[in-house]
Protein backbone atom coordinates (compact mmCIF):
# COMPACT_ATOMS: atom_id res chain seq x y z
CA UNK A 1 0.00 0.00 0.00
CA UNK A 2 1.30 3.34 -0.92
CA UNK A 3 2.22 6.31 1.66
CA UNK A 4 -0.31 8.34 0.42
CA UNK A 5 -3.17 5.56 0.74
CA UNK A 6 -2.07 4.51 4.08
CA UNK A 7 -2.41 8.67 4.81
CA UNK A 8 -5.96 8.48 3.93
CA UNK A 9 -6.94 5.33 5.34
CA UNK A 10 -5.78 6.12 8.62
CA UNK A 11 -7.80 9.83 8.53
CA UNK A 12 -11.03 8.05 7.11
CA UNK A 13 -10.91 5.93 10.23
CA UNK A 14 -10.12 9.40 12.35
CA UNK A 15 -12.93 11.18 10.60
CA UNK A 16 -15.37 7.99 11.47
CA UNK A 17 -13.97 7.64 15.43
CA UNK A 18 -15.06 11.47 15.23
CA UNK A 19 -18.55 11.13 14.47
CA UNK A 20 -18.80 8.13 16.70
CA UNK A 21 -17.42 9.91 19.84
CA UNK A 22 -18.91 13.81 18.15
CA UNK A 23 -22.08 15.02 20.72
CA UNK A 24 -24.67 14.27 18.34
CA UNK A 25 -22.55 11.72 16.24
CA UNK A 26 -22.21 14.32 13.57
CA UNK A 27 -19.40 16.91 12.61
CA UNK A 28 -18.87 19.46 10.08
CA UNK A 29 -15.42 17.64 8.67
CA UNK A 30 -13.81 17.29 4.98
CA UNK A 31 -11.22 15.23 3.42
CA UNK A 32 -8.96 17.97 1.80
CA UNK A 33 -5.94 17.82 0.20
CA UNK A 34 -3.29 19.85 -0.78
CA UNK A 35 -0.47 18.86 -3.30
CA UNK A 36 0.05 15.01 -2.93
CA UNK A 37 -0.92 15.79 0.86
CA UNK A 38 -4.31 14.18 2.41
CA UNK A 39 -5.43 15.95 5.59
CA UNK A 40 -8.99 16.31 7.62
CA UNK A 41 -10.52 19.63 8.42
CA UNK A 42 -12.96 19.68 11.48
CA UNK A 43 -13.76 22.82 12.21
CA UNK A 44 -10.96 25.14 13.01
CA UNK A 45 -8.28 21.75 13.50
CA UNK A 46 -6.51 20.33 10.39
CA UNK A 47 -5.20 17.02 10.94
CA UNK A 48 -2.22 15.37 8.98
CA UNK A 49 -0.61 12.47 9.15
CA UNK A 50 3.30 12.07 9.60
CA UNK A 51 4.82 8.83 10.13
CA UNK A 52 3.29 6.83 12.84
CA UNK A 53 1.17 9.69 13.96
CA UNK A 54 -1.67 12.57 13.49
CA UNK A 55 -0.13 15.84 13.94
CA UNK A 56 -3.10 17.91 15.04
CA UNK A 57 -2.86 22.03 14.30
CA UNK A 58 -5.89 24.44 15.63
CA UNK A 59 -6.10 27.43 14.02
CA UNK A 60 -8.07 30.98 14.42
CA UNK A 61 -10.47 32.20 12.27
CA UNK A 62 -7.84 33.28 9.45
CA UNK A 63 -6.32 30.15 9.53
CA UNK A 64 -3.15 30.94 11.63
CA UNK A 65 -2.06 27.90 13.87
CA UNK A 66 -2.18 28.54 17.43
CA UNK A 67 -1.00 24.90 18.52
CA UNK A 68 0.51 22.20 17.38
CA UNK A 69 0.15 18.18 19.08
CA UNK A 70 1.01 15.47 18.03
CA UNK A 71 -1.42 11.88 18.84
CA UNK A 72 -0.52 8.28 18.22
CA UNK A 73 -2.29 7.19 14.95
CA UNK A 74 -2.04 3.54 16.52
CA UNK A 75 -5.42 4.20 18.02
CA UNK A 76 -7.99 6.30 16.22
CA UNK A 77 -10.88 6.37 19.01
CA UNK A 78 -7.98 7.67 21.67
CA UNK A 79 -7.04 10.35 19.01
CA UNK A 80 -10.69 11.13 18.43
CA UNK A 81 -12.02 11.72 21.78
CA UNK A 82 -8.78 14.13 22.29
CA UNK A 83 -9.19 16.13 19.58
CA UNK A 84 -12.95 16.48 20.71
CA UNK A 85 -11.94 17.33 24.25
CA UNK A 86 -9.17 19.51 23.23
CA UNK A 87 -11.09 21.83 20.92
Amino acid sequence: MSGWQRHMDLLIALNNALRIHGRDGVIDSGLRRVGDMPMLVVGNVVIEVKGPAFVVTRTDEFGDALSRTTQAADDVHAAAKHILTTS
